[in-house]
């Protein structure tokens, strides 16, 4: 039988590519994003799938005091440009427009207009910005990523914030290389051994600096030195290259998108060659003017007299030290080198040196060794199949097989077979299978024209590792003709194999069954899986080959009835092993049930409904993974993708809530997208049955609309915030969406009514008394009311605080509008406002205290309480503060308060003394006149005792008055200064 292959132009007829770990581009529906193993302990997939769960713990915590940066928004494509069109030029160039954060004007508190320009200024409120970063699953909305995971968080509590980090804008820009990070730096020089010792490497280098570029900002300069003396140099020009655009003079470069994207081009096209000569190298980088140089060669180690491109490590340093010399102000040098030693030892010393003298601190000096480039996947796996290959037959099928038990342990293989692989575990099975298959590629294969004999082969190990790695190829393709090229190639290697090992004999029909139903023959599929079942026992087979023979079994079933018996069956047998271990449930093999019952029913309308229930029932099971919210992460990333292929058809009302709010979860990642995921998040929100999951959806949503950032998505942002605050306040999100709702809100005009901050106002200061920003909110509040609820609103506010002082501010000028307001002066209810007033400021140690001190005295005089007015002028004569009126108004209230507790000589001094004053400066207004009003019922009461001499100095001085003013101030000062008339004519 003919062995089938994909074209290829490096591949033989009749072979599969011999090297498709290295020529993987040719099958682009098989290249899945690279996310690197970060949680050791746990599954590869599991470990790939959660590594930020975990990192949001402690932000989530620390939730409503973080949260004031812009939202994200996804970044347009950019097109590669030709080195030409980068403008290099410092001069025109252009940097991304950094905005200021948002800052609210000074809160102008109510004042008093009769009041001195002494008081103090009403204080800066601590406002938060209008755009507040909401963390959650979609806070990484990226259309270009179709990786699921990198969005994916627990419902309640962390979601998850990566990568968007993008530095807030306070954080200062650093620079990282080949392992070595530099932080502050806004002029970096990369000096790069691009001499030919660096020929068997150099594209790990080259990798490692285009990653370097690309990760800095925009607002960083940035330039390129590749060092190599070549023999053929052209005389006059340097030993070394430098980016540099067509007719302009190397310049730093601004770290732009499209320049980046450009040098990419340009290091791209580099090639080693010449001898290693990084003192020029050095010497050229420093000509920028730079403040970070990450420098990074091979051959220093040939540092020395003898060598013809230095002089040795002292005369290296020196000139370093000439270049770059400690300041003598700051005792730092202008310049930081960080080195980096390639491949080889620097037996001089000359490296760490460098590094030692001119970096800043531990860090500054790294050795990168074989092995390290091993770390990279692409390296990783270069180096791991030039190996391979290298190796004897034995050692390559061990290889091989150890390759293929890698994803089965971790459950990969079985999830791209029967179930419902996450990309990590797609990316996983592609390398694995791509690579065995390469070093199988080496062994003669079952062919028509060749001596191959599939029953008879040289190592039985061959045919059925051939077959695995097949099947689990064309398991993960979306090409009909590509699939089947694959399963006819597992068929050719196994239908005819004879085998004596049980086990064997039973992993050989599984593949045997698989491969026919991928060739779409179900019929000869079914028969050989079910033999393999009936005959377990017989066969002896491990328990998890006939599981695997069951999962296999499901996916040929082509009605309803075959699925529903089938999904029964396996349900059964998951109390047995192997998906059970020691009377303990074994995780993978509980997820990989989940899923193949997923996978199976979801195309069956009748059978959909209850599709889910295995998966949803994971999130309970502490067997999995113990961390809930790690492990709520991973289910609901199997929804996702359980439900990907048909959620255009699904009836998503009659599922779980769980599930559309995955499928939302996906959509929100893609801007065409937004507007199914917005529905499918609000239907969630709605559902009766959605519990803890509402809060969430509507947060998700909120995010999705921030996004959008259109004055209607951001007022749909803000209503559904302000819905989590209202109708949930228990969730632990409620608090935050509060937060961020009261910010939005105070954007009055952006698709909301003026009236709606009042009522978010309103919610947060009764349902939320106790968040850090509730004062804040209780001041913005009474701002927007009037009266008696303005002081109610306020009471709360604590002294000692920004708030508390703007609130005391406008707590007195409200106090000042009601007294001057239809109430009597001398009402009940004014001088009850005014003590009020007074225990307010008490309190907050609010100025001006002396004016309320003198407002309250005079009240409880009007009222008829001396005792309590007296102690309250005293102690504003005490404060010494400016108070409307000036000291005239005091003396004449203290005056007053003498003469009401019947201590006449004080009250008649201080009245002489205060109409003196006046009458010197010429302020005869109605203060005037109730002083000499005073003092004249004085004398004339005085006169009514037989004091003559008073009564003689009381007419004077009325004499005096009536040429003064012949009506005597008006009323009421008239009519009380003739009743002392009248009194004193009839004095003896």
């Amino acid at each position: 039988m003919p062995v089938p292959t994909r074209s290829s132009p490096h591949t033989e007829p009749g072979r599969i590519d011999p090297q498709p770990a290295v020529a993987a581009a040719s099958r682009a529906d098989l290249i899945i994003p690279r996310i690197p193993e970060t949680f050791a302990g746990v599954p590869a997939w599991v470990r790939n799938v959660l590594p930020t769960a975990v990192s949001l713990t402690i932000p989530l915590a620390l939730l409503g005091a973080i949260l004031y940066v812009n939202a994200i928004t996804p970044a347009p494509e950019t097109d590669r440009v030709s080195l030409s069109e980068i403008n290099l030029t410092p001069a025109i160039e252009s940097s991304r427009p950094i905005t200021a954060p948002l800052e609210r004007p000074p809160v102008q508190a109510p004042t008093d207009p009769q009041a001195s320009t002494d008081h103090p200024p009403p204080p800066t409120l601590p406002d938060p910005p209008r755009v507040i970063e909401l963390v959650g699953l979609t806070n990484s909305l990226d259309a270009q990523s179709p990786d699921l995971i990198s969005s994916v968080g627990a419902v309640n509590g962390a979601g998850v914030i990566d990568a968007i980090a993008g530095a807030s804008s306070s954080e200062q820009p650093f620079a990282s290389f080949a392992g070595l990070r530099s932080q502050a730096a806004s002029r970096i020089v990369y000096v790069v051994d691009a001499s030919g010792a660096m020929a068997s490497s150099f594209s790990f280098v080259k990798d490692q600096l285009k990653r370097s570029v690309d990760r800095l900002a925009p607002t960083q300069h940035f330039q390129i030195v590749l060092f190599g003396d070549t023999k053929n140099r052209p005389e006059g020009t340097p030993p070394f290259r430098v980016l540099t655009p067509k007719g302009s003079k190397p310049t730093l470069i601004r770290a732009t998108p499209a320049n980046q994207q450009a040098v990419a081009d340009w290091i791209d096209a580099a090639l080693p060659g010449g001898r290693s000569n990084p003192a020029d190298g050095l010497r050229a980088a420093f000509e920028f003017k730079p403040d970070l140089i990450f420098m990074l060669s091979r051959s220093i180690q040939r540092s020395g007299p003898n060598a013809s491109w230095g002089r040795g490590k002292d005369a290296i340093l020196a000139d370093l030290d000439r270049l770059n010399p400690l300041s003598k102000h700051t005792a730092r040098r202008r310049v930081t080198i960080k080195t980096i030693q390639f491949l080889d030892e620097d037996p001089t010393g000359t490296m760490k040196a460098i590094a030692l003298t001119h970096g800043d601190g531990e860090g500054s000096y790294r050795l990168v060794r074989w092995e390290d480039l091993t770390k990279d996947p692409d390296q990783a796996e270069q180096v791991a199949l030039a190996q391979a290959l290298s190796e004897d037959d034995n050692a390559k099928l061990e290889r091989a097989a150890q390759r293929l038990a890698s994803i089965e342990n971790d459950g990969s293989a079985l999830s791209v077979l029967f179930g419902v692989p996450l990309p990590e575990q797609r990316d996983s099975v592609s390398r694995a299978t791509e690579f065995v298959l390469a070093v199988l590629a080496t062994f003669p294969e079952a062919s028509a024209s060749s001596d191959y004999d599939p029953r008879n082969p040289p190592d039985a190990r061959l045919p059925l590792l051939r077959a695995r790695a097949a099947i689990l190829l064309a398991s993960l393709s979306d090409d009909p003709a590509w699939r089947r090229q694959l399963a006819t190639t597992a068929i050719a290697n196994v239908e005819q194999l004879s085998l004596i090992d049980t086990n064997a004999e039973a992993a050989r029909r599984v593949a045997l069954g698989v491969a026919l139903h991928l060739v779409d023959d179900t019929n000869e599929s079914r028969r050989v899986l079910r033999s393999l079942i009936s005959e377990a026992d017989l066969l002896k087979a491990k328990p998890s080959i006939v599981a695997e023979a069951m999962l296999a079994l499901l996916l040929t079933a082509q009605n309803e009835r075959d699925r529903a018996l089938g999904v029964a069956a396996l349900r059964d047998a998951t109390e047995l092993a192997p998906f059970v271990v020691e009377r303990l449930p074994d995780p993978l093999w509980r997820l990989a049930a989940a899923e193949a019952t997923a996978r199976t029913l979801l195309p069956e309308p009748s059978l959909a409904p209850g599709a889910l229930d295995d998966l949803l029932a994971l999130t309970d099971d502490e067997s999995l993974i113990t961390d809930p919210r790690q492990r709520t992460a991973l289910v609901y990333a199997k929804l996702a993708a359980a439900t990907d292929a048909q959620a255009r058809s699904l009836d998503w009302p009659a599922f779980p809530p769980e599930a559309a709010f995955a499928r939302a979860v996906v959509l929100a990642r893609r801007a065409t997208g937004w507007n199914e995921a917005v529905r499918l998040f609000e239907q969630v929100a709605d559902r009766a049955d959605a519990g803890a999951l509402a809060p969430e959806a509507l947060w998700e949503a909120a995010i999705v609309h921030r996004v959008r950032n259109t004055p209607e998505s951001r007022a749909r942002a803000t209503q559904h915030l302000e819905r989590i605050a209202r109708e949930f306040p228990e969730s632990p999100r409620a608090a935050d969406a509060l937060s961020a709702a009261v910010a939005d809100a105070s954007a009055a005009g952006e698709g909301l009514p003026e009236s709606y901050e009042l009522g978010v106002l309103r919610l947060a200061v009764e349902k939320y008394p106790d968040h850090p920003q509730a004062d804040l909110w209780r001041y913005k509040y009474a701002q927007r009311l009037s009266g008696l609820d303005v002081l109610d609103v306020l009471e709360p506010i604590k002294a000692g605080t920004p708030e508390g002082a703007a609130a005391a501010m406008l707590y007195l000028e409200t106090i000042a509008d009601l007294t001057a307001g239809p109430l009597a002066p001398n009402s009940l209810e004014r001088v009850a406002l005014l003590r009020r007033a007074a225990r307010y400021a008490e309190r907050h140690d609010a100025r001006p205290r002396a004016a309320l001190f003198v407002d309250l005295g005079e009240a409880e005089l009007d009222s008829g309480d001396p005792g309590r007015a007296m102690p309250l002028l005293i102690r504003a004569a005490a404060l010494k503060e400016t108070i409307p009126g000036g000291q005239a108004r005091l003396d004449l209230a203290r005056a007053r308060a003498h003469l009401a507790v019947g201590q006449t000589a004080e009250a008649f001094e201080l009245l002489r003394t205060l109409a003196s004053s006046l009458d010197a400066s010429g302020d005869r207004t109605d203060m005037f006149w109730h002083a000499w009003t005073l003092m004249l019922e004085i004398l004339a009461e005085r006169a009514g005792q037989g004091e003559s001499a008073d009564a003689d100095a009381a007419r004077t001085n009325l004499a005096r008055l009536r040429l003064l003013d012949p009506v005597l101030g008006a009323e009421p000062w008239r009519s009380r200064i003739e009743a002392a008339a009248r009194q004193l004519d009839s004095a003896p």
